[in-house]
C-alpha cells in the first residue's frame, strides 16, 4: 500500500524578494503530445508582458526565444527531444518556414536526473521517500517545458542566488547554471522544449542493480514548496528493499531513473558477509552489512573453518583452519525477527617457494620491494670475482619465483648497497662508493626502470667518509639516506641523515654526535612526514653500547632522541609504527656474559616514553605486517650455527610463533609484503635448499634496561651532487646451484 503525503516536509524558502511563481496546473483534456513550430510561435506572439516586467526586456526575451526555437529545429543538438518531420498533408495551411514539430518526451540525461532521493524511517512501520523536481527549462514547474516558461524568467531577470541553494526558485529558473537569471536561460527552454513530466513512477527492487518494478505513481502536480517542488511519499512496510523514482510523460514513457535508496528495516536483513575466502592459519576479521532495529544479536558459525569456530561479536577476528571449503553461516536476531545468511568459507594455502642465487663469491640480500603486479626486486651485494671489491647487485623475480633479470653496478673500487625503494615506475638504490684514488667514500644514488635499465647515477659527499646503511621514502617521494660520516681528523664517526628528491637532487643533510661511535642502521618515514632513525652509540673500546632512536621532521629538525641500555652491547635496526602511533623498535643485543646474540623488541609511545622492552630469540629488525602483527626477522644462533628466523608478536610483545630456516648458516635481513598479503623473506644462505621449522621454545621475555634522553649535538652538512662513474653489467650467477660461501636467499611465504 502506498500513501501520498503532500506538504509533509517544511516548505523551502524562496531566494528572491519577489512573490514566487506558482506552478500552473495543466488541464489533462488539453494535454498535448505534439507542438508545431507555428503553434509555438503563435502562442509566443500573443503573450502579453507580465506586470512589473520592463516592456523592452520582454520584447528582447521573446525575440531571443523565437530565434532559439527556430535554431533548435534546424540544428541537431545532443540531448534534445525527438523531432518529427510533418507529413505533406499536415503541412497544408501552415507556414513552410520550418515544417518540424516537437514530440513530448520525459526528462533524460544526467542533467535531468533526480539525484537527491532519500528515505526516512517513520518509526511506525512506514517510510517516507523525499525528492525534488528536475526538468530543465520548466521554469514555472507545471510539468512541461513550453512557451510559458519565459514568464518566470522575465519576472526574475537579473537576480542571482547562492550556488549552494540548489533548491530555491532562482536555481530552478537558472537553466544555464551560471548563478544569475539572464539571457543564457533562454537556451534551455529551446533545447528541452516539450520535455514533459506527467507523473513519477515509484519503483522497487530486491537489489540495487536488480529488476525494478512499479510500486505506485504520484502526479507531477502533487509537489509542494516555495522553491523547487518537493515530493514526499509514504510507503507502508513491507515493500521492496531498494526504491527509485522515474519521471514519465503523459503516455507513460519513462525518463532518467533517480538514485536508488535502501529502505531501512526493522527486521534484520543481511546483505553481505566479508571475507568469504582467505589463507590457512592467518587471522581475518569478518564483518557483515546488516540493517534492522537495534539491538542486534550476532551468531557466527564458521563450520570448522576457523578458531574460534563460533562468535557472538559483530566483527569477530579468527584464525582460519587448514585449507578446504567450510559451510559457514551468520544469523542475526532482534525483537522483530531473525535473518540467516549461509556462505561457503574457502580457505587456501598460499603459494610457497624458496630460491638462492649466487656467483663465485659472497652474495647477501640487503633490501627488497614488491610492485603491484607481485614482482619482487632484491637488492644485494656481491664480492666481484678477481678483484675482491663489492658491487651492487639487483635481481628481479616474478610472483612465481622465476628470475627475470640480474644486474650489477660498480666502480673500480668497492661499492656497497644500503636500501631500495620503489616509487611509481622507478627503482631507487642507495649505497656508498669509495672514491678512486682518495681516502673517502660518498653516498651513491642509482635509478633503474622496472626492466633493470640504469637511468641515472649520482653521488653526494663532503670529502669525508660518508657510509650509507638504509634508505626510506616519504609519501611525497622524498628520499632519506642514513648511515654515518667520519669527519676528517676525527676519532669517531657521527650519525648521518641526508635527504634527496626522487630525481637525485640534494635537499639537506644533518649529522648527530653524542661523543661516541654514533651511526644509523635504519630509517622509517611515517604518514605525517616524521622520520624515525634507528642505530647505536658505542664507546671506542667496544665494551658498551646503547640502542639509539631519533625522531626528525621532514626537514631534518630533531624532535626527540632516546638511548636504551641493558648493560650489554645493544643496537636498534628498524622501526615500525602502528595505527595508534606507538613505535616498535627491533634490534639486537650482544650478551657479554654469555657471548651470544639476542634480539630486542622495544615499544615506545609517540613522545618517546618506553612502554616495554623484551629480549627475543633472533637478532634483527622488526616489520609491521598487513594484519598489524609484528614480525621480527634476523637469525637464530642458539644451536651454534646461524639460521634465518622469523618470529611473530602481538601488539603487547607476546610471541605467537617462531620459524627458522633449517639450512645452516642462513640469515634474514629484510621482509616485505605484496598487495595480496604474501610475505617475502630475504637474506643469505651458505647452502641450497631448506624448509621452515617451528622453534617451539621461542620466547619474548621482559628485560631490564633504562631509557634516557639521547642528548647529542647536530650540525648541517652540504655538498653538491656529482655524476657517478660506475658500470652496469649482467653478472654471472646461477639459481639454486650458486657458488661461493653465501648466496642470496629469497623465500615466498612462511607456513604459519
Amino acid at each position: 500500500m502506498l500513501l501520498v503525503a503532500v506538504g509533509l516536509a517544511a516548505a523551502l524558502n524562496t531566494c528572491s524578494g519577489k512573490a514566487p511563481v506558482k506552478p500552473q496546473v495543466r488541464d489533462p483534456a488539453l494535454q498535448r503530445n505534439e507542438v508545431t513550430i507555428d503553434n509555438a510561435l503563435a502562442e509566443l506572439g500573443e503573450m502579453e508582458c507580465p506586470e512589473g516586467v520592463n516592456a523592452a526586456l520582454w520584447v528582447e526575451l521573446k525575440d531571443a526565444l523565437k530565434e532559439a526555437l527556430q535554431t533548435e529545429l534546424t540544428e541537431s543538438r545532443p540531448g534534445s527531444p525527438a523531432r518529427l518531420l510533418a507529413s505533406p498533408e499536415e503541412q497544408d495551411g501552415h507556414s513552410m518556414l520550418c515544417p518540424y514539430k516537437w514530440v513530448s518526451t520525459p526528462p533524460t540525461g544526467e542533467a535531468n536526473r533526480v539525484d537527491d532521493l532519500a528515505i526516512l524511517d517513520n518509526g511506525d512501520g512506514t517510510f517516507t521517500l523525499f525528492w525534488h523536481y528536475q526538468n530543465l527549462g520548466d521554469y514555472d514547474q507545471n510539468g512541461a517545458v513550453g512557451i510559458e516558461d519565459i514568464t518566470p524568467l522575465a519576472m526574475h531577470y537579473g537576480e542571482s542566488y547562492e550556488p549552494t541553494d540548489a533548491n530555491c526558485l532562482l536555481a530552478v529558473i537558472d537553466g544555464s547554471g551560471n548563478g544569475t537569471i539572464d539571457i543564457a536561460d533562454i537556451t534551455p527552454i529551446a533545447i528541452h522544449f516539450a520535455v514533459d513530466v506527467h507523473h513519477y513512477a515509484i519503483e522497487g527492487a530486491a537489489e540495487e542493480t536488480g529488476l525494478f518494478e512499479l510500486v505506485s505513481e504520484i502526479a507531477q502536480d502533487a509537489g509542494a514548496g516555495e522553491g523547487r517542488l518537493e515530493y514526499s511519499v509514504i510507503i507502508e512496510s513491507p515493500a521492496a528493499l531498494w526504491h527509485r523514482v522515474v519521471p514519465c510523460d503523459a503516455e507513460g514513457t519513462p525518463g532518467e531513473p533517480s538514485n536508488a535508496v535502501l529502505r531501512p528495516s526493522n527486521e534484520p536483513i543481511i546483505y553481505e558477509v566479508s571475507p568469504t575466502e582467505g589463507y590457512q592459519h592467518e587471522e581475518y576479521t569478518f564483518s557483515a552489512t546488516v540493517t534492522g532495529a537495534e539491538p542486534l544479536t550476532y551468531a557466527w558459525d564458521f563450520g570448522g573453518g576457523a578458531t574460534p569456530d563460533t562468535s557472538a561479536e559483530s566483527s569477530p577476528t579468527v584464525m582460519l583452519a587448514d585449507a578446504g571449503e567450510y559451510a559457514a553461516s551468520l544469523t542475526v536476531t532482534n525483537a522483530y525477527g531473525e535473518a540467516s545468511h549461509p556462505f561457503t568459507l574457502t580457505v587456501s594455502e598460499r603459494d610457497m617457494w624458496a630460491h638462492t642465487w649466487g656467483g663465485f663469491r659472497d652474495e647477501e640480500a640487503e633490501d627488497i620491494c614488491i610492485d603491484d603486479a607481485g614482482n619482487v626486486y632484491v637488492l644485494a651485494y656481491t664480492n666481484s670475482f678477481g678483484i675482491g671489491a663489492d658491487d651492487v647487485l639487483l635481481l628481479k623475480y616474478s610472483p612465481q619465483g622465476d628470475l627475470l633479470w640480474s644486474k650489477t653496478w660498480g666502480t673500480e673500487v668497492s661499492d656497497s648497497p644500503a636500501g631500495l625503494v620503489l616509487i611509481k615506475d622507478k627503482l631507487i638504490v642507495a649505497g656508498d662508493t669509495y672514491v678512486s684514488g682518495e681516502q673517502r667514500s660518498d653516498v651513491v644514488l642509482l635509478t633503474y626502470d622496472l626492466d633493470g635499465q640504469l637511468l641515472s647515477q649520482v653521488t653526494w659527499g663532503t670529502g669525508d667518509y660518508e657510509r650509507a646503511s638504509a634508505l626510506a621514502a616519504d609519501s611525497g617521494g622524498n628520499l632519506y639516506v642514513v648511515g654515518y660520516t667520519l669527519p676528517y681528523g676525527s676519532d669517531d664517526h657521527d650519525l648521518l641523515i641526508a635527504s634527496f628528491t626522487v630525481n637525485g637532487e640534494f635537499r639537506w643533510a644533518k649529522c648527530w654526535d653524542r661523543g661516541y661511535e654514533d651511526s644509523a642502521s635504519g630509517v622509517m618515514a611515517d604518514p605525517t612526514g616524521s622520520l624515525y632513525v634507528c642505530g647505536g652509540t658505542e664507546s671506542l673500546a667496544g665494551v658498551s653500547g646503547d640502542a639509539l632512536i631519533l625522531k626528525y621532521d621532514a626537514e631534518g629538525n630533531i624532535l626527540w632522541g632516546r638511548t636504551w641500555d641493558a648493560g650489554h652491547l645493544e643496537g636498534a635496526a628498524s622501526a615500525a609504527l602502528d595505527r595508534n602511533g606507538d613505535l616498535f623498535i627491533g634490534g639486537g643485543q650482544w650478551n657479554l656474559d654469555e657471548e651470544r646474540s639476542y634480539g630486542i623488541l622495544l615499544r615506545l609511545a609517540a613522545d618517546g616514553d618506553l612502554a616495554f622492552s623484551l629480549r627475543t630469540d633472533g637478532a634483527g629488525g622488526i616489520e609491521l605486517g598487513p594484519d598489524s602483527g609484528l614480525f621480527g626477522r634476523g637469525q637464530d644462533a642458539s644451536t651454534g650455527q646461524s639460521r634465518g628466523l622469523v618470529q611473530k608478536f602481538d601488539q603487547d610483545g607476546h610471541s605467537i610463533w617462531c620459524k627458522v630456516w633449517n639450512a645452516d648458516w642462513s640469515w634474514g635481513f629484510c621482509f616485505g609484503w605484496d598487495v595480496d598479503g604474501n610475505g617475502y623473506f630475504a637474506g643469505c644462505s651458505d647452502s641450497n635448499g631448506g624448509v621452515w621449522e617451528d622453534k617451539a621454545d621461542a620466547e619474548a621475555t621482559a628485560i631490564g634496561g633504562t631509557i634516557e634522553d639521547a642528548g647529542g649535538t647536530g650540525r648541517e652538512l652540504y655538498a653538491e651532487m656529482t655524476p657517478a662513474e660506475g658500470v652496469e653489467t649482467s653478472p654471472e650467477g646461477t639459481q639454486d646451484t650458486g657458488g661461493g660461501s653465501s648466496d642470496v636467499l629469497l623465500i615466498k611465504n612462511i607456513p604459519w
